[in-house]
């Protein structure tokens, strides 16, 4: 599910979008339409997985730590914190790329 997200995180409009629909949540039919959301994708991860609650809820985190850096292109960066916070995205860029029809 890590590989396929990596594909996911690609696609740049998709990935600012998303945040989008978290930022503009203020608006109560945003809101509700990105919490229904939300639900889904909680629920298929958990069903597909067979993980735990705490084991979804870490995926989710993670999956929340990687659009923010995919965000902010810290791919880029030779800083540290983007070290630190990268690894999982630079080994999932050939699949992404590969997926997305895209070379590097």
């Amino acid at each position: 599910m890590g590989d396929a997200y990596g594909v996911l995180l690609a696609d740049r409009d998709l990935l600012l979008l998303q945040l989008h629909a978290y930022a503009a949540s203020h608006d109560p039919l945003i809101r509700e339409s990105t919490r229904r959301g939300f639900r889904r994708l909680w629920g298929l991860v958990a069903l597909l997985s067979g993980r735990t609650d705490e084991q979804v809820k870490d995926f989710f985190a993670h999956g929340m730590l990687l659009n923010v850096i995919a965000a902010l292109d810290a791919t880029a960066l030779d800083e540290p914190w983007a070290r630190c916070c990268t690894p999982v995205l630079q080994r999932s860029a050939p699949a992404a790329q590969a997926a997305s029809g895209q070379a590097r």
